[in-house]
């Protein structure tokens, strides 16, 4: 048995209810931003890497924070506290990047420190509306239980406001 699956065979274990019964779960990173903690769905994630360098641009909206180069790729850095109607606050030690991608877009997202990936009970789930810290719900898909504000990495994929588009010079 690989070591893939018996981490596999172990999570499914630890998914089930007490009455044998697996719960359903939402697979997610989980982060800290500011003060608080969050998570965006795996699914979506292509991977984590550390804020070493990037490159700030002039005339772009407040909420990009600039580009880095990822193995001869050019990612967007999106400011996600500003992007959540947040605070602004120095950037912490050791930022990270969540790089997050559909067919049709893909960007990172600055974060202060990841706390692992976790497996969040859907039943443990509420409405965006128990986002009141948030200055901006409409990237919130739920907040659980226990705090944790789940964002809909789907919904900014797919959001056209998050797509920065050179104006055409005359």
């Amino acid at each position: 048995m690989s070591d893939d699956s018996i981490l596999a065979e172990r999570a499914r274990l630890l998914a089930r209810r007490p009455d044998g019964k697996e719960a359903a779960t939402l697979e997610a990173v989980e982060f800290e931003l500011a003060d608080g903690l969050y998570a965006v769905e795996t699914v979506h994630v292509g991977e984590v890497l550390p804020l070493k360098r990037f490159s700030p641009l002039p005339s772009l909206p407040p909420f990009v924070l600039g580009i880095m180069n990822v193995r001869g790729r050019i990612w967007s850095v999106l400011d996600t506290r500003v992007l959540l109607g947040l605070p602004a606050e120095r950037m912490r030690d050791d930022p990270r990047v969540i790089l997050l991608a559909s067919p049709s877009m893909e960007f990172g997202l600055l974060v202060d420190r990841i706390r692992g990936a976790c497996r969040l009970p859907l039943s443990e789930m509420t409405t965006p509306a128990g986002a009141l810290c948030l200055g901006r719900t409409d990237y919130v898909r739920a907040v659980t239980s226990g705090g944790v504000v789940v964002l809909d990495a789907a919904r900014m994929l797919s959001d056209p406001a998050l797509v920065v588009r050179q104006a055409p010079e005359a």
